[in-house]
């Protein structure tokens, strides 16, 4: 058994410009929690491992 297929000619998607965001101000650094990036080190030789 067949299943009969037809090509579906789509829309073009019209996507907006993106809206200027003039009001945005960055808040202060010491607002911003810090995560140490320990996955980075994750299976690098160090002079312990070797």
């Amino acid at each position: 058994m067949c299943i009969p297929y037809h090509h579906l000619d789509r829309p073009k998607i019209a996507i907006p410009d993106r809206p200027q965001a003039d009001d945005y101000e960055r808040p202060p650094i010491e607002q911003f929690s810090y995560v140490p990036d320990i996955a980075s080190r994750l299976g690098k030789k160090t002079a312990k491992n070797t």
